[in-house]
């Protein structure tokens, strides 16, 4: 099994209510730009006369900036941000979750963008709006809930967490083990028979764009990390870590890419072989830059 079959990115469906332009929540939103197009789709209903231009002119923006923004050519900055919400009069709430969203959407560093979940998630309407994406993320950014939920296919397993951490490679204590099984099984990650014993079902992982690319971040983070640990605690006959550097130009890096694709392909038909099991690995195929480009640098 793999900790994600899937993540996608869509618009939140709009709240039901009565005749007349719904108000956007939003703390139904994962992503800035999505709430900013609904949210002048709304003024645009509520005021008319209402454009992006008029808009721009009282926040003192150029009049072309908006449209960039919403059609993705240009990030929302920090400081038209300010100008924006002031000039819109979103209450301080609102105004800090937007940051948050401005956040995690424009943030190239991972610690930066798993802030910005962290304080999104303090919200009460958004824990209470958005169980699942609160769910998945709980899910991938500890390894080792993806790590016992596979353990659960092994044959002689046992559902007791001083057992499950005898057989971890990682350092777990006692507390998270069991914080662990009580998630998983409340969360359909595990399934209790009727002898007591646990199984894994298919479980497919439904979570909004933002929200899963960071958290699916976090957790390869974590596994590249034990990857690295695995060189000293793992003896080499037990592990397979590989690689090679080289030269390419974007064309190769495509055909790279596929054939990384393929492989994991071919070690994922491993796994509905039924070939029997007794240990949980994870495969971590890996091909990233070591350079930056002259074009890349120039912005080409």
């Amino acid at each position: 099994m793999s900790p994600g079959a899937r993540g996608k990115s869509e618009k939140p469906a709009p709240p039901q209510g009565g005749p007349g332009p719904e108000r956007p929540d939003i703390f139904r939103y994962h992503d800035y730009r999505e709430f900013l197009k609904d949210w002048f789709d709304f003024l645009k209903k509520m005021q008319p006369g209402f454009s992006l231009r008029m808009l721009a002119q009282q926040a003192e923006l150029a009049s072309g900036y908006l449209p960039m923004v919403l059609s993705g050519k240009r990030p929302l900055s920090a400081k038209a941000l300010a100008k924006l919400a002031l000039v819109l009069g979103f209450p301080k709430a609102e105004r800090s979750y937007l940051e948050a969203l401005v956040s995690l959407g424009t943030s190239d560093s991972q610690d930066a963008r798993l802030e910005a979940l962290e304080r999104m998630k303090r919200f009460q309407s958004y824990r209470k709006l958005n169980p699942k994406e609160i769910e998945v993320y709980q899910y991938l950014t500890r390894w080792h809930y993806v790590a016992i939920r596979e353990m659960a296919a092994l044959p002689e397993f046992k559902a007791d967490a001083a057992w499950i951490r005898e057989r971890l490679k990682g350092r777990v204590s006692l507390k998270e083990i069991k914080e662990a099984l009580e998630f998983l099984v409340q969360n359909g990650y595990l399934e209790l028979r009727a002898d007591g014993s646990v199984t894994p079902p298919d479980k497919n992982l439904d979570c909004l764009g933002g929200v899963y690319r960071v958290a699916l971040a976090e957790f390869h983070r974590e596994m590249f990390q034990l990857a690295s640990d695995s060189i000293e605690s793992t003896p080499s006959a037990e592990r397979s870590i590989q690689g090679h550097t080289f030269a390419l130009d974007e064309k190769g890096f495509d055909r790279a890419r596929e054939i990384l694709n393929e492989a994991l392909s071919k070690i994922r038909a491993l796994e509905e072989e039924g070939s029997g099991t007794d240990t949980v690995y994870h495969a971590e195929l890996a091909l990233f830059p070591l350079t930056t480009s002259d074009r890349r640098r120039n912005g080409k």
